[in-house]
């Protein structure tokens, strides 16, 4: 899946404000996170947004939002669409931006994995 160069563009203006966030990728594709938290990234031609449950379901009742389902797997509960029809109309997003921002710093951390424990053979 490609993603939108103009989408990202806008979004990178758009965030640029925002000391907190920084810029990256994920499997590719442009994403902004918060420590180690992502909250956005550009996924084909719209923007993954990451928001708490209820604000996300809220969110689908928007003209152009839907469940975020990157390369067709399941639809992730904290996780909306955004699809606009120009890159300029995310700036009408702002607040929803802004409020993925603060869910993602306010998220605690995932604990690293542990590496497995190499297992003995017992003979």
């Amino acid at each position: 899946m490609t993603f939108s160069e103009a989408n990202h563009a806008e979004l990178r203006a758009l965030l640029a404000v925002y000391p907190e966030v920084r810029e990256g990728r994920m499997f590719g594709h442009p994403a902004w996170f918060v420590g180690r938290r992502m909250f956005a990234c550009v996924y084909g031609e719209g923007v993954g947004l990451k928001l708490p449950e209820a604000e996300a379901t809220a969110l689908m009742k928007r003209a152009g939002v839907v469940r975020f389902q990157p390369y067709g797997k399941a639809p992730m509960r904290e996780w909306v669409q955004v699809n606009r029809k120009r890159p300029a109309d995310y700036r009408r997003d702002r607040a929803t931006l802004e409020a993925a921002i603060r869910y993602a710093g306010a998220t605690p951390a995932k604990p690293p994995k542990k590496k497995a424990a190499a297992r003995s053979v017992s003979r």
